[in-house]
This record gives C-alpha cells, sequence and structure tokens, in this order.
C-alpha cells in the first residue's frame, strides 16, 4: 500500500486488489429432470461470478440489487449428480471458490422412519421446520415435507 502524506494526513491508495469473498448460501433451489436452478447471496455490484461445472465455465454478471442470485443450468441429464464450483470474480481475482453436489430428479415420495429426542414436545409443523432447515443446511434439493406422528 502507497502512503502520502499531505496537509498533515494521510492518505491511502491501494496498489493491489484483495480476493473477493465467497458466495453465501450456493444452494440448488429448484431441480428436475434436465434442469438444476442454483441460487446465492449477491456480494454488490462490483463482485460478479464464474460457475464451473462438466468442465466448462459460465460466466454470471453481478445484478444490481441485493436480492439473491439464481443460475438456471439447463439440458441435463435425468438420475445424474452433478458438482458446481462457484467463484466470486473482481478485478479478475477470483475466491477460493465454494462447491455443492445436486441431483436431478425425477422426484420420489419417501418414507422415513425417525425417532427425535426433545426436550419438549415439538408439534408436527415445528418437526416439519427443524427437518426442512436441516436439509437445506446440507444442501439437499427443496421439497415438501408432511410429519405425521405414528404409534408403534
Amino acid at each position: 500500500m502507497n502512503v502520502f502524506v499531505l496537509n498533515d494526513h494521510y492518505h491511502c491508495c491501494p496498489s493491489s486488489f484483495s480476493v473477493p469473498p465467497n458466495a453465501r448460501n450456493f444452494r440448488p433451489s429448484e431441480l428436475d429432470e434436465t434442469s438444476i436452478t442454483l441460487q446465492w447471496n449477491n456480494i454488490n455490484y462490483y463482485v460478479n461470478f464464474v460457475l464451473q461445472f462438466n468442465g466448462t465455465e459460465t460466466f454470471i454478471s453481478a445484478p444490481y440489487g441485493n436480492g439473491p442470485v439464481t443460475h438456471t443450468v439447463s439440458t441435463l441429464t435425468a438420475r445424474t449428480r452433478y458438482t458446481f464450483t462457484l467463484f466470486s470474480v473482481s478485478e479478475n481475482i477470483r475466491s477460493n471458490g465454494v462447491n455443492i453436489t445436486a441431483v436431478t430428479g425425477p422426484s420420489y415420495i419417501v418414507g422415513m422412519d425417525l425417532k427425535l429426542n426433545s426436550q419438549r414436545n415439538l408439534s408436527e409443523s415445528e418437526i416439519e421446520d427443524v427437518l426442512a432447515e436441516f436439509y437445506k443446511q446440507y444442501g439437499l434439493p427443496q421439497f415438501s415435507l408432511k410429519v405425521r406422528k405414528v404409534k408403534p
């Protein structure tokens, strides 16, 4: 960093750019048999993005506004696992990148037998919220969830 003294005040001018932060909350938001829509938080309008998968790179311009960024990858193969790496880019400097894995459809109905321990009794909707947040945290696809209590 260069520092000048001008009228007894210090003024700094950066001589190099820093690495931009990684995008946060990078996850699949919608899935079907042939496409995956990815979503992440926008950083700011100075930071663009590069999405890597299957040996290709796609440049994604920084959108205006503070809302989430979405990008749909289409013409995919059904029931296939894909790994995506998202880089933040500023002044041609890339972040370390974040990775997620997502699988194309078709959709399935899944029955699960879970035993949960809690310090207090939870309502069915509270259990649904906890499970949905758990699956979201681990980057699993968006889904609908209905909890039903069954006596043994």
